[in-house]
């Protein structure tokens, strides 16, 4: 069988697909539609863990810390 999911809005009715991912700003809802805050991303617990073990000098940055995630080759960027 074959599963069909969808990153992001699709512009067409959800329901021709099986899964649906989209982030909160998009309109689109369904009961198969996952609505998510950011970027599906490969940030995991531990990966954040490792990396605040590699890079203590950002312990002294005053919170609230902002983040800016740059991703990779984009036809459309």
């Amino acid at each position: 069988a074959t599963f069909t999911v969808q990153i992001q809005d699709p512009r067409v009715p959800p329901e021709q697909f099986d899964l649906v991912a989209l982030p909160a700003h998009d309109p689109t809802r369904g009961k198969n539609v996952i609505v998510t805050t950011a970027s599906p991303n490969r940030i995991t617990p531990e990966r954040l863990a490792k990396a605040k073990e590699e890079f203590p000098e950002f312990a002294k940055i005053k919170s609230p810390r902002v983040a800016v995630l740059i991703g990779g080759n984009s036809k459309a960027y």
